[in-house]
């Protein structure tokens, strides 16, 4: 008689309905051009590099690339789900090759950035197009810019957890552009950027939410970006600048190599911390 109950207990506990647990999420918005979506190459992550080849524990990534949603849900963070230069479709938009297996900076941003939230889940949201302009592509007042790309992206993903049940808090925006807009005067670069900060900020109904920019590299000729870039902390309330010194490209001066990719996630990992404090109570620390 107990084996039947058991039996029949069993069975009724593999049918019934399990109940959702709510969970909390970290989340991090990362947007911008080549360098934020990513041209790290995966087979470079050996010897001191390896544990960035691996998925990270309690962090997953949504990611948009232009009108593609590549993850239309949170996904395991690890590298390959940047799309690689490559032959473009009727879209004008660069076919993924699974072959090749891309990574940008929110991997190192995310091994950075893990200890302060222990025992806790990171949502990263990626918007990054390569070869796009601040002033063309991600207008704020344009629809169907990247920037209303990004934003839809943003509302589903949030849209998602609140219809789980769960719950979340955005802790900065990062962003890496800048190459594309060369030609524009510093003052404009940083005129327009305080626009799009501003509209951003507005559409979060997050008035000081934290914002991180990333220099680009110095190859001679992008002073006046540089120059805007590295004068928004002062013009910008609740900025940061990530310095992109000492880092080095795979090609002639534009992307970034695999190592220094993972260091410029770390460094905007530190100055996010900076701007928002150490989440890890003292006692915990």
């Amino acid at each position: 008689m107990k084996s039947a109950l058991l039996t029949v207990l069993i069975a009724a506990s593999l049918v019934a309905p399990r109940i959702a647990i709510a969970e909390h999420y970290d989340v991090f918005i990362l947007a911008g051009q080549s360098n934020m979506d990513g041209r790290g190459s995966a087979g470079d992550l050996t010897g001191e590099l390896e544990k960035y080849a691996k998925p990270l524990d309690g962090v997953t990534i949504v990611y948009g690339n232009g009108p593609r949603v590549l993850t239309d849900s949170p996904q395991p963070l690890a590298p390959g789900l940047s799309v690689p230069p490559g032959k473009k479709d009727a879209m004008g938009d660069v076919d993924k090759k699974p072959s090749i297996k891309k990574f940008g900076p929110e991997i190192g941003f995310a091994h950075a950035i893990a200890p302060a939230f222990p025992n806790k889940r990171i949502l990263l949201i990626k918007s990054s197009k390569g070869g796009t302009s601040l002033k063309k592509d991600w207008n704020p007042d344009e629809k169907q810019s990247l920037y209303g790309r990004m934003i839809s992206l943003i509302d589903q993903t949030l849209k998602t957890l609140k219809d789980h049940g769960d719950t979340y808090t955005i802790h900065a925006f990062l962003w890496h552009q800048g190459e594309s807009d060369v030609g524009l005067p510093a003052e404009e670069y940083e005129k327009l950027f305080i626009q799009f900060a501003g509209h951003l900020r507005k559409d979060l109904a997050l008035p000081e939410l934290p914002i991180v920019v990333g220099e680009v590299y110095d190859n001679g000729k992008r002073g006046r970006v540089l120059e805007a870039l590295r004068a928004l902390p002062k013009s910008l309330p609740h900025t940061a600048l990530v310095s992109a010194k000492d880092l080095k490209t795979s090609d002639p001066g534009t992307h970034f190599d695999s190592a220094s990719v993972i260091t410029l996630g770390q460094r905007y990992a530190e100055q996010t911390l900076k701007l928002i404090g150490n989440p890890i109570p003292a006692k915990d620390k």
